[in-house]
């Protein structure tokens, strides 16, 4: 076993060694150098050639295929970009018009938008001068009634004596003068004087808004319903037969408070101003000077002309302030 190991190894370098003798006589062979190759080439040459030449037709007709699906390719490349740029440019142009139309869609909107704005700066102008002739024709009648109030003021009549002192309406008073025409004789004794004088004070409590009550020995309404400013509470007071009130005693001003409605902004309007002379307070139904005065613990300050009361005092303030209101029925104080 272990001879015939031995003979097939010799037998395999034995191979091996004739091969590579073999390949070097053939490298010899092929690598040797003509010396003129169109005699000694010949036929040999030509056996080694002509296979190579047989494949060039069929390599010609390759590369003519090649060539052709070449040219195939750059075709249908061609027409892929035309179809792509004509792709491209129609999206480009459907974007331009679709920008284009927001473009107008916005335009027609800011032009809404800019007539509206220009209708509504011209209502808002419209409103302002309608405001504007509304407020001074406010202002106007405002400074004829504080031109009226200190007209009335300056030209209020003096205190009228017992027997006379009658706060009776224009539409009242030829009445009175009728019934007392019809009673001559009542004139003619004392007796029929004291008569005259009942009977007038039974007329003087019969013509005053039965809306006034009595406070001590004066008539006096409280407006408690709607504020005012204090032109208008004045003139509310010239409508009922009355003025803005001013007082007679303190003991009558602490039985006024009394009725006032308590509360931190329940002012109520006075009679009593300087719109007339700054610092020179006078009641607007007589004009005379106001001495019954009960101001708060922070007052008399300089906040206005006009003076509210409520159930701690009084105070200035500003006449276009609103606020309830007190009416007297005579013009004595």
């Amino acid at each position: 076993m272990l001879g015939l190991t031995y003979f097939s190894a010799l037998l395999l370098i034995i191979l091996v060694a004739q091969g590579a003798v073999v390949q070097s006589k053939d490298k010899e062979k092929s690598t040797s150098l003509l010396q003129d190759p169109q005699n000694q080439c010949g036929d040999f040459c030509l056996s080694k050639l002509h296979p190579m030449m047989d494949l060039i037709p069929e390599t010609n007709s390759k590369l003519d295929r090649i060539h052709g699906e070449q040219q195939s390719i750059q075709m249908k490349l061609q027409a892929v970009q035309s179809t792509l740029e004509a792709s491209v440019q129609t999206n480009a142009d459907s974007q331009m018009l679709a920008i284009q139309q927001r473009l107008n869609r916005m335009e027609e909107k800011l032009m809404a938008i800019s007539s509206d704005m220009k209708n509504q700066l011209q209502l808002l102008l419209t409103k302002m001068t309608d405001q504007q002739t509304s407020m001074q024709s406010q202002m106007d009648a405002q400074l004829l009634a504080v031109k009226k109030v200190l007209e009335d003021q300056k030209i209020a009549p003096e205190p009228l004596s017992s027997e006379t002192n009658l706060n009776i309406t224009e539409g009242q008073l030829p009445m009175t003068e009728t019934k007392i025409e019809n009673q001559p004789e009542e004139f003619q004794s004392t007796t029929e004087n004291n008569h005259l004088l009942e009977t007038q004070t039974t007329i003087k409590s019969n013509t005053i808004d039965p809306k006034f009550e009595l406070v001590g020995s004066r008539y006096f309404y409280f407006g408690h319903d709607n504020r005012k400013s204090w032109l208008e509470a004045a003139e509310t007071c010239h409508q009922m037969g009355g003025f803005l009130a001013a007082f007679k005693t303190e003991e009558e001003l602490i039985a006024v408070m009394g009725k006032l409605e308590s509360g931190f902004i329940n002012f109520y309007w006075t009679g009593i101003n300087d719109l007339k002379e700054d610092g020179q307070l006078i009641s607007a139904a007589s004009g005379k000077p106001a001495t019954i005065l009960k101001w708060r613990e922070i007052e008399p300050t300089n906040s206005g002309p006009c003076v509210l009361l409520d159930i701690w005092g009084m105070i200035r303030n500003s006449c276009s302030f609103r606020a309830f209101f007190i009416c007297q029925a005579d013009n004595e104080f």
